[in-house]
């Protein structure tokens, strides 16, 4: 029995599991070495995603250079150059910083800076010294922040004290607080 190691290229999505199982299904195993056959999986036609359902986690010291999709929630930290695609919830963590547009069912972006477009099915909500350069997009929206850009909110969009905002407006209903600024045209209904 031969020993391997693998280190998983972090540009390549792998579904794990489902690498070894088709491994495993190969019936020419015997004549190729096992770094053969796992050269011929990596780089074959097929595309692996990771699919888990534990939260994954982006340290704050971490700089990625590439888009990232994820089928669980996802914990963004760091430097991230690239688009982010999520098919359940991301939450930014402060002093983060994203360039690239943000795709999720609901986003919580803490004290970060977002160069980038922010589009949810649910729920976004910009809390602490954050800044989005880009549009937002989604449901239900609440803004403690900066934004530079148009916000479209479907259900109710809450600007608090510190927020604001320069861009145009379109919303179902919508709160201000005392203390938001709004530098745009507001369009109320859909």
């Amino acid at each position: 029995m031969k020993n391997l190691s693998l280190n998983w290229n972090k540009k390549e999505e792998v579904e794990k599991n489902q690498f070894w199982s088709d491994l495993e299904k190969l019936d020419d195993f015997k004549d190729e070495s096992v770094e053969e056959v796992i050269d011929q999986l990596v780089h074959s036609e097929k595309t692996y995603s990771v699919i888990e359902n534990k939260p994954s986690k982006l340290s704050s010291t971490i700089h990625v250079i590439g888009d990232i999709n994820s089928q669980s929630e996802l914990e963004c930290g760091g430097l991230i150059e690239g688009n982010i695609q999520c098919t359940s919830d991301v939450t930014v963590v402060s002093n983060t910083k994203i360039l690239g547009d943000i795709t999720a069912r609901n986003c919580r972006i803490n004290s970060s800076e977002i160069l980038g477009s922010i589009t949810c099915d649910g729920k976004i909500s910009i809390h602490g010294s954050s800044l989005v350069k880009g549009n937002l997009v989604g449901l239900d929206m609440e803004v403690d922040g900066t934004i530079e850009g148009d916000i479209e909110s479907f259900g109710t969009l809450e600007l608090k004290q510190n927020a604001s905002v320069s861009g145009n407006i379109k919303a179902q209903q919508m709160s201000i607080v005392e203390g938001a600024i709004i530098n745009g045209k507001i369009h109320m209904g859909h």
